[in-house]
């Protein structure tokens, strides 16, 4: 491990637990992996196992959740139908017959490809309230 004695010393100053020392030296030697261009792959049976806390979530916890995640998805609803309308407004600049236009189709193939992605990211976040309010409910 190179720069042993700066990384004991981040850990004291910081005052890391036993627990995440283990945490952060091994992210340390990764990023010095990556810094001499070597492979940033390691065995992972040759790790230490790292002891996971109890990260149940409280009743209340899960409300909260609930709750930000509601208020996310009803943003991003709005934000999906202003996106569908800039994408109106772009297709009708657009005209097969006139290659001056190429540029326009261009935007709008890169407006509909961040669309997708923006709604999977919102259905990844449905499913996720989905199933905290199922537990919720148990």
């Amino acid at each position: 491990m190179q720069f042993k004695s700066e990384f004991e010393a981040v850990v004291k100053s910081l005052d890391i637990s036993e627990g995440d020392q283990a945490l952060a030296k091994a992210v340390w030697l990764r990023c010095e992996a990556a810094q001499a261009g070597k492979s940033v792959q390691f065995p992972v049976l040759l790790e230490k196992q790292l002891e996971r806390e109890d990260l149940s979530l409280s009743q209340s916890d899960i409300q909260v959740i609930v709750s930000v995640l509601k208020e996310i998805l009803s943003q991003g609803e709005t934000i999906k139908v202003i996106m569908k309308q800039q994408m109106s407004e772009v297709w009708s600049q657009c005209n097969p017959d006139d290659k001056a236009t190429e540029p326009a189709f261009d935007r709008l193939n890169k407006m509909k490809t961040f669309y997708r992605k923006y709604k999977q990211f919102l259905n990844r976040y449905a499913t996720i309230q989905h199933k905290l309010k199922k537990t919720k409910s148990l």
